[in-house]
């Protein structure tokens, strides 16, 4: 499974690392802390494969690979529920 980002999707990094993403068709902004930002980010770059991305951020934040799996999921869980991304087999 992979996550893309729907139509119309913008990020913006913030000063402190985080990110915000905007919908433009909706107006929906949501604000993400510097490790959903880090997150998001090794999404993009592993083509929207969640494993990859995990293994990513677990290795820059010296962190558990399960446990960054498992908060990415709950990120992408809110993602898919704002409208911001969608799953594509």
């Amino acid at each position: 499974m992979r996550y893309r980002p729907e139509r119309g999707v913008s990020s913006v990094p913030m000063p402190d690392g985080g990110l915000v993403l905007l919908a433009e068709k909706s107006g929906k902004l949501y604000r993400c802390n510097p490790t959903a930002a880090a997150m998001w980010t090794a999404l993009q770059a592993n083509d929207g494969q969640p494993d990859p991305a995990s293994r990513s951020v677990a290795v820059e934040f010296k962190a558990p690979a399960d446990q960054v799996r498992t908060d990415l999921d709950l990120l992408l869980d809110d993602l898919q529920q704002a409208g911001l991304v969608r799953a594509e087999p």
